[in-house]
């Protein structure tokens, strides 16, 4: 007798190459398809063990620009009989997703085999475009009702209430399914063969004339091939000055490349860093385990002056306390907090002198803002 599941799988392998047969002229004769068997986790198959799959990589004629795909299922069920439509999710070079396709004479379907109208597949494209959406903080658990006694397995009770901006109405597996396809496992696998097909000066080029995410591209490479000269890095931070979204890989690239490296270049990207990012390079500069060139700290204390910002200023003075660094240069810049026009900042440059040896003279200035600010000291 032939279960259920066999009918099922049956099915689906009969879709899958009606699928294969429609969709065969992908581009022009000369594109070129070059498949690649990697192996990607879904949430929805399972947390840790990988599966098997295959991506298609497909180099345009005429130069044209790369694109892959991948065969997948429309939705993964437990125990309750699905409609599994096969697809293709298409990305482009860095592993953006771009669209997806489904076999000629197929539909998707929700709740009670209601088919997917127009706008339900114009909302199901904008929610796998959307790299951030709150599925991917969900386990495949975790959308079933507990209180559903019905349900036989994890995945079949009715699904929980969720952010309606995120699900296509009545298909909520069936998003949670492409979503973790889209923006999953096979992203990464993307990015990594696109890295490896990039030489250097084509990486230098993402950072010159590509967009934001070329450029994050270009500096992942760099990282993992190890590449610190310095027209590379000048390039790197001139590309993290133009875009702030840079800025996190940018420093990760400097804290793995060498202390002359690191040291050399980290005051000038504090400079231009932006506010809340200049607090995560203080916190960068706590940690290093790379010994500062004597210099160092004397020209970073002239970032005191270049800021209003209470909590940079205080986490200047920490790192000062913290590596011992008290010269005459450091002392100088934080005398002339003294005067500045936020107490709590002059207060804290106060009390950041009190506790080191001064020199007579600053010691009189010392003691002049004490008198002036006593009771507020």
């Amino acid at each position: 007798m032939i279960s259920k599941i066999q009918i099922i799988v049956f099915h689906s392998f009969i879709l899958f190459a009606a699928f294969f047969l429609s969709k065969q002229n992908i581009g022009t004769k000369r594109d070129t398809i070059i498949k690649h068997d990697v192996a990607v986790l879904h949430p929805g198959i399972d947390n840790t063990k990988p599966i098997q799959q295959t991506l298609f990589e497909v180099e345009k004629s005429y130069g044209g620009a790369r694109i892959f795909y991948a065969e997948v299922e429309s939705v993964v069920c437990g125990s309750k009989v699905c409609k599994v439509i096969p697809m293709r999710i298409y990305w482009d070079a860095l592993g953006r997703y771009t669209h997806y396709e489904i076999a000629k004479g197929f539909n998707l379907e929700k709740e009670e085999g209601e088919p997917f109208a127009k706008e339900d597949h114009n909302k199901l494209h904008q929610i796998l475009k959307d790299r951030n959406s709150v599925l991917k903080e969900y386990y495949k658990e975790e959308l079933v009702s507990k209180a559903d006694n019905n349900a036989v397995d994890a995945l079949s009770g009715a699904t929980i209430s969720i952010d309606p901006n995120a699900v296509v109405t009545g298909a909520v597996w069936t998003c949670y399914t492409l979503w973790h396809w889209a923006n999953g496992s096979f992203v990464e696998k993307i990015r990594d063969i696109t890295s490896k097909k990039s030489d250097t000066q084509l990486l230098l080029n993402y950072l010159t004339y590509g967009d934001k995410y070329y450029r994050e591209l270009a500096i992942e490479t760099f990282i993992k091939r190890k590449i610190y000269d310095d027209n590379t890095i000048k390039n790197v931070l001139k590309a993290a000055n133009i875009e702030s979204m840079l800025q996190p890989i940018t420093l990760a690239y400097l804290e793995q490349s060498s202390a002359k490296n690191y040291y050399s270049n980290i005051n000038s990207f504090f400079e231009f860093a932006d506010e809340k990012f200049r607090v995560t390079i203080l916190n960068s500069l706590y940690k290093t385990a790379f010994k500062a060139p004597e210099p160092f700290y004397d020209a970073f204390s002239e970032q005191l002056l270049m800021t209003n910002n209470y909590q940079e200023i205080n986490l200047i003075l920490d790192l000062f306390k913290l590596k011992k660094h008290k010269s005459s240069k450091v002392v100088n810049e934080v005398l002339k907090l003294l005067d500045h026009k936020e107490f709590l900042i002059s207060r804290r440059a106060y009390w950041f002198l009190n506790n080191i040896t001064l020199s007579n003279n600053q010691k009189t200035r010392v003691l002049q803002f004490q008198k002036k600010y006593k009771s507020k000291l």
